[in-house]
């Protein structure tokens, strides 16, 4: 039974290529005068696994994210932990995931800006090659205001520093 257990594991690992992000996410909600012009949304430690593609070994960690909202267009915070799931059960790198996770809310809220931070622990690290078991890897990627706003990228990180 370890070969059909192995491969229900790695369809499962990779299911995020059967799901369409368009059906499961959709587009940003209008939410109506209580979220404001430029407001900042924060959807914050929204655990993650995904398997490292050159490897094949899974990496796993949180996933931080915020968003300058526009008007009042959001998504919900299960949207974002799905669009998350999607992306990462898919073969991925960490740099790659960090810049989709952007990029997609970009696409989708079209907020003046976009802030994403990955951490995550990667197993092709801590339990083969070099063996740094408490090693782990920190990526970001900051679009529009995020990137050229110093005050906006402040808030965001301080933010997140906040329990």
């Amino acid at each position: 039974k370890t070969p059909i257990r192995a491969a229900e594991a790695f369809l499962d690992f990779t299911k995020g290529y059967d799901e369409s992000l368009e059906d499961a996410v959709g587009k940003a909600k209008t939410c109506g005068p209580e979220v404001d012009f430029g407001e900042m949304v924060i959807v914050k430690d929204v655990d993650f696994s995904s398997l490292c593609r050159d490897h094949l070994v899974p990496f796993f960690g949180k996933v931080h994210v915020g968003y300058l909202a526009v008007s009042g267009e959001m998504l919900q915070p299960s949207k974002i932990a799905h669009l998350i799931d999607i992306l990462s059960r898919r073969l991925q790198e960490q740099e790659k995931l960090t810049r989709e996770i952007a990029n997609e809310l970009l696409s989708r809220v079209s907020p003046f800006g976009v802030g994403v931070i990955v951490e995550a622990t990667h197993l092709c690290v801590a339990a083969r090659g070099v063996e740094r078991r408490n090693s782990q890897m920190k990526t970001s990627c900051m679009l529009n205001e995020f990137r050229t706003n110093q005050t906006t990228r402040n808030e965001f990180l301080l933010l997140l520093t906040k329990p």
